[in-house]
């Protein structure tokens, strides 16, 4: 019995065509994936822009999580676009195979990519494009993370108007008693840079410790 499918022998023109389509969809692939690395470096410099102008801890933290976010897609992007470029280079191998130009005086030794995996960023003889654009990627996750760590530091040393007081000051400065034997520190708030005023410790007398009573306003040194 005849097979109703008999196999057709693909013709060298549908072949030339197939690895043509490979080869457009292995570059719209590719430019995609630098097209998410753009992206993510522009929201990193609106990150830079926004914690240099309102130096806010919130809004820096916001914003270095919305970087943060888009380099871990962008990392899934690559590793996806990593596969897909894999497949159709075996594709394209498979034509140049069925055209008759894989020998040795045309293209020889030639073999599809490895897959990529988050480890190679740290491997230093892995230097394709791939691992160079996962390198980006992870270079602007990591610096979303300083950027927003660096606010917070600066933030806490720093402290907030009407709340923590720059607690560096009262670890070694001396304690000044009044009359009632509570414990008086001069000292500064490091975020508003005006003239010092008079806080109140909440150890007693005679024990040295670097925090500050919270206090909504300055209170002034009282009367010994």
């Amino acid at each position: 019995m005849p097979d109703p499918n008999p196999a057709v022998e693909p013709q060298p023109e549908s072949i030339r065509l197939a690895m043509d389509e490979a080869w457009r969809d292995h570059h719209h692939a590719r430019d995609q994936t630098w097209k998410a690395v753009q992206m993510e470096a522009v929201i990193a410099a609106g990150l830079v822009t926004v914690d240099a102008q309102f130096h806010s801890a919130i809004a820096t933290t916001l914003l270095a999580a919305l970087v943060a976010l888009s380099a871990v897609f962008g990392i899934l992007i690559s590793l996806h676009h990593r596969e897909v470029e894999i497949r159709k280079l075996t594709h394209i191998l498979h034509c140049q195979q069925a055209l008759g130009l894989c020998r040795p005086d045309l293209i020889n030794d030639v073999s599809p990519p490895t897959k990529l995996r988050l480890r190679d960023a740290v491997r230093p003889r892995a230097q394709s494009t791939a691992v160079f654009i996962l390198r980006i990627h992870l270079a602007i996750l990591f610096f979303a993370l300083v950027v927003a760590s660096a606010r917070w530091v600066t933030h806490l040393r720093a402290g907030s108007p009407g709340r923590w007081s720059a607690m560096t000051h009262a670890a070694n400065a001396p304690a000044n008693p009044d009359a009632a034997g509570r414990r008086w520190l001069l000292c500064r708030r490091a975020s508003e840079g005006d003239a010092p005023g008079w806080q109140l410790m909440d150890e007693p007398l005679g024990v040295r410790c670097p925090f500050v009573i919270r206090l909504r306003g300055r209170i002034p040194r009282p009367a010994s």
